[in-house]
């Protein structure tokens, strides 16, 4: 490997415009969507030509509604959360059993969820399972510090010793210089290694409940039976006070901010951000159409001057993160030549002013 500096260069821009007014939907789909007495929101969707279903079970919390201490404690739910509860201890065994495949979780900013494919006539099982995983988890001291050295690992081969995973995590921390959105969704090290049981035990708490999550299920199933088990596994289940957010409020940024990262890496690497509105505005879909026109493949804007004409580079993509409350446009190539960074860098200016 050879060892190349590879920069990370932020330009923020503040849009002075954060429209609420959401897009009318144009599209129309089967899905039929409804509530619970407890606040569990249901979206269901049945398609008898398929083999098989699929089930979501989203909840409203992520890294954005954690605080220094405690970044990363959303995603060690993605992993204490295969563990298991009184009536099902290891819920993975018991999916795997009974024919319930693609078993998996993430995490994200902005929420956590879990989800399956499952037999059409595994559908009683799947909303039982989901039920007590909601309500019943049982969390030890052992399962903790088992699963702590399990993300401890995953943020080493991820970040740690990964040159490019340091660079997208310092990318959001520059980005976002006091929002919660900077916080890595894996966490900190120094916060990953002194989570508490109490810790683990208070977030499951507050924030496991049907008023703070979404059930969508879709595929070969009948909708009449659903809602009956639904009801059956779900309703008894309480309603719980969620913390209230803080107000989003919208920063300007007013001028760059730069970081250059150095390791043993292949190829040096550069990205720009722009910070955006949010998800569901309509400059937001506009920000996200123009990020294709800018950097999505040989015929965009991008490619075409700095590439073909200029051949300043080798590649370069651009792409628009969606968040709820903030978007982020980043634009990213390889750098070949270090010294050429200022020329690329007023090329990629130029050209979208021309764009």
């Amino acid at each position: 490997m050879i060892k190349k500096v590879f920069i990370t260069f932020f330009i923020l821009i503040s849009f002075n415009v954060f429209s609420k007014n959401k897009l009318s939907s144009q599209f129309k789909l089967s899905v039929e969507k409804y509530q619970l007495e407890n606040g569990l929101t249901v979206l269901l969707n049945s398609d008898k030509k398929m083999k098989t279903a699929s089930y979501i079970l989203g909840y409203k919390v992520g890294s954005r509604h954690e605080k220094k201490g405690i970044t990363g404690i959303s995603h060690m739910f993605e992993h204490l959360l295969s563990r298991g509860t009184k009536k099902y201890p290891n819920f993975d065994k018991s999916y795997a059993q009974e024919g319930v495949i693609s078993v998996n979780a993430f995490t994200s900013r902005d929420y956590t969820a879990y989800h399956a494919r499952f037999p059409p006539d595994k559908l009683e099982l799947v909303l039982d399972v989901e039920s007590d995983r909601m309500s019943k988890l049982i969390l030890t001291q052992e399962e903790l510090d088992v699963e702590r050295g399990a993300v401890q690992e995953e943020r080493k081969l991820r970040y740690d010793n990964n040159p490019y995973g340091l660079l997208s995590e310092n990318l959001m921390l520059l980005s976002f210089k006091n929002q919660s959105y900077r916080f890595p969704i894996i966490g900190f090290e120094e916060d990953i290694a002194n989570y508490s049981l109490k810790d683990l035990k208070n977030w499951y708490e507050t924030y496991y409940s049907p008023n703070n999550a979404v059930l969508v299920i879709s595929g070969n199933f009948s909708i009449n039976k659903a809602k009956k088990l639904i009801e059956k596994y779900f309703k008894g289940l309480p309603a719980k006070e969620i913390p209230q957010e803080q107000e989003w409020i919208p920063f300007e940024q007013k001028e760059a901010r730069k970081k250059t990262l150095t390791g043993k890496v292949q190829s040096a690497l550069v990205k720009h951000s722009f910070v955006g509105p949010p998800r569901g505005t309509k400059e937001f879909y506009a920000l996200d159409f123009l990020s294709y026109l800018l950097g999505r493949g040989e015929s965009s804007f991008l490619y075409k001057k700095l590439v073909r004409e200029k051949k300043l580079l080798t590649t370069i993509f651009a792409w628009n993160y969606d968040l709820i409350k903030s978007s982020l446009l980043v634009i990213e190539y390889p750098l070949q030549d270090v010294n050429k960074e200022q020329e690329i860098q007023n090329s990629i200016l130029n050209s979208i002013s021309e764009a």
